[in-house]
């Protein structure tokens, strides 16, 4: 890949970062300036970005929560055409650009599909196509810069930042080593195996793979740091998978990974008790709760999620 032709001065103060960068990016045969304004918060991230060329100026400007996996920088698909070379270098959103890979597609069909429901069973869906893979694929950060926007509402070109390192923290084995996730054995299910991150779950049955889980603040209302793990257990039964996910309080979503269904539980269920475990046992759904123990049959949750 070609890159343009960078000059780079940056200055530091606390908490913020200021870069003043020079080139021909649209390649017209004058110099263009970029002024880079950064700003770093416990919870998160704001880039200000400044073209200039000429008299005319070019202002992008966007808050990240640290809560989520998926950053998206719009902007004017007719500038982003002109100044793709500094989009697509690295001393712009500093991650490399790459291909989507099964955990980011997950991702970007949950955020597009991401809708709250009024019901006394589940208050929130989201929908994914299955992927499965025999290579289990471990994605490092990266940038997606396309002028093709996958579901928001604007006529515009999108730069989609990917910070998927978030999702090997703090992961360690009983022997102390760092690990990326931690291996579910299933019993009464020989051939699955579940394997929980920090932020997610993947199924594996028999020799494929397929991403079923991703805990994200914008998308299942995670909590806003993604430095602290947010997913408590998960355990299967069927083609269904229960997640707990932990922060910012525990919520229970129900995953049927063959249909790529994914339903979060409402609170009604366990009458808005602060839910302390789960099991499953005998078709049955065991949520306990620092009041007691509350039981769902899982034909009943299925019956209420096949209208969806």
């Amino acid at each position: 890949m070609k890159h343009c032709a960078i000059k780079s001065r940056s200055a530091v103060q606390e908490n913020e970062k200021k870069r003043s960068i020079t080139g021909d990016f649209d390649k017209n045969g004058m110099q263009d300036s970029v002024t880079i304004f950064e700003s770093f918060g416990s919870s998160t991230y704001s880039l200000d970005v400044r073209i200039k060329e000429g008299n005319q100026t070019y202002v992008y400007g966007q808050e990240f929560g640290s809560g989520s996996f998926l950053n998206p920088v719009f902007m004017d698909k007719l500038v982003f055409k002109k100044y793709k070379c500094l989009f697509m270098d690295s001393v712009l959103f500093r991650y490399p650009v790459g291909k989507v890979d099964a955990s980011l597609q997950w991702l970007l069909d949950a955020r597009c599909s991401k809708q709250f429901l009024t019901d006394k069973t589940f208050d929130l869906m989201i929908r994914y196509t299955p992927e499965w893979n025999t290579n289990l694929q471990w994605p490092n950060s990266y940038k997606i810069p396309t002028d093709r926007n996958y579901c928001e509402k604007k006529d515009s070109a999108v730069m989609y930042v990917y910070t998927a390192d978030n999702h090997y923290i703090n992961v360690t084995s009983p022997a102390g080593n760092k690990e990326k996730y931690t291996a579910l054995p299933q019993q009464g299910y020989p051939k699955l195996t579940l394997l929980k991150m920090p932020h997610a779950v993947i199924v594996k049955n028999k020799n494929k793979y397929s991403w079923i889980f991703i805990s994200d603040e914008e998308i299942t209302e995670s909590g806003e740091k993604l430095r602290l793990p947010s997913i408590e257990s998960a355990i299967c039964s069927g083609n269904l998978v229960f997640v707990v996910q932990k922060s910012p309080e525990k919520r229970v979503f129900m995953v049927n990974y063959k249909q790529g269904l994914c339903l979060r539980l409402s609170e009604e269920l366990y009458n808005q008790e602060f839910i302390s475990g789960i099991a499953v046992h005998d078709g049955r759904l065991f949520i306990k709760t620092t009041e007691g123990e509350h039981v769902i049959e899982t034909a009943v949750l299925e019956k209420a999620a096949a209208k969806y």
